[in-house]
């Protein structure tokens, strides 16, 4: 005999929690990732200027030979193209796993605004939540925008 839910009675309380912790984990994971990723690209040139003043200063105090100096620069440039280089696959990855995580965030959202065992207040709360998660998503897709202020 298997258990059949009635339509009206929407997502089980716990499996909308399950939903909503698990889209957070990601939502959160892959955004941090996505913040690495973004400052390690923004702070490229400052680390090769950094590192390529270190090799001159080696290179003035007779530390490394001239052969040495030239092949540190090169691994320096090569460093700092991969630095920014890495945003474009680690951003992509993590722009689609905060969304991932949000789409679920979403569900257990709807959820819980769908299930009768709560108060009228708390499922429209929900389902608020959930239209402003949605929204942002929407806004997400589309790309930046932001409000310029100023000629």
């Amino acid at each position: 005999m298997s258990k059949q839910r009635s339509i009206g009675n929407g997502m089980s309380k716990d499996r909308a929690t399950r939903f909503l912790v698990i889209g957070v984990i990601l939502a959160v994971g892959f955004g941090t990732l996505l913040l690495i990723s973004n400052n390690m690209a923004a702070r490229a040139d400052e680390w090769a200027a950094y590192e390529g003043r270190l090799n001159l200063e080696n290179l003035n105090d007779n530390v490394v030979s001239d052969i040495e100096y030239v092949a540190r620069a090169k691994e320096i440039a090569l460093q700092q193209l991969w630095m920014k280089q890495q945003q474009l696959y680690l951003g992509s990855i993590g722009r689609i796993g905060v969304n991932i995580g949000l789409i679920l965030v979403f569900i257990g959202f709807i959820g819980f605004g769908t299930n009768d065992q709560l108060d009228e207040h708390t499922r429209r709360t929900c389902i608020i939540i959930a239209g402003v998660i949605i929204f942002v998503m929407m806004i997400s897709f589309v790309g930046s925008f932001g409000i310029f202020i100023g000629p």
